[in-house]
């Protein structure tokens, strides 16, 4: 959704910050939305490319099949952001946020989780549907909990902010 500008660059740039805010919000908590399949649609472009700790995935299709395969493993999620940037230049934009998330594998077992924490950097394009993330790339800074986790952050360091 484009936002209404009265008049003037400055209103523009204003109303770019906060539908760009609005879309990092909506990135994260519509991981967490399991009703919802078709949120990839509402948050990336057609031609996306995200990078996460388990490999780059490429399209609208390869990242939702990740995402899913994601919801799969763990029976409730909590993905939580801060310390968005935004640096809207025309139709395109950077952001940076910050996130800290909770996987829980068995929603009866809510202390045997694995977290992790880190940000996020990506580009946004304004749309016909307004703003979406045309590449994130996830940069995890540490991860802990009780659950097993993922292989790919069993062997070795995690990279730095």
């Amino acid at each position: 959704m484009t936002l209404p500008v009265p008049g003037g660059a400055r209103d523009q740039e204003l109303a770019d910050r906060l539908e760009l805010r609005e879309l990092a919000d909506r990135y994260l908590i519509s991981m967490d939305r399991r009703e919802d399949e078709d949120w990839c649609a509402r948050v990336f472009t057609e031609d996306v490319r995200a990078v996460y700790p388990l490999g780059e995935f490429q399209g609208l299709a390869g990242v939702a099949e990740f995402h899913a395969h994601g919801r799969h493993r763990f029976e409730k999620t909590l993905h939580t952001g801060s310390t968005v940037l935004v640096e809207p230049d025309g139709d395109v934009a950077r952001v940076r946020a910050h996130l800290v998330a909770v996987h829980v594998p068995e929603a009866a077992r809510p202390d045997t989780h694995f977290m992790l924490g880190g940000y996020y950097d990506a580009e946004a394009v304004r749309g016909p549907d307004g703003w979406r993330f045309r590449v994130l790339e996830f940069h995890p800074v540490w991860v802990g909990g009780a659950a097993e986790l993922p292989e790919v952050f069993t062997g070795g360091g995690l990279p730095n902010a």
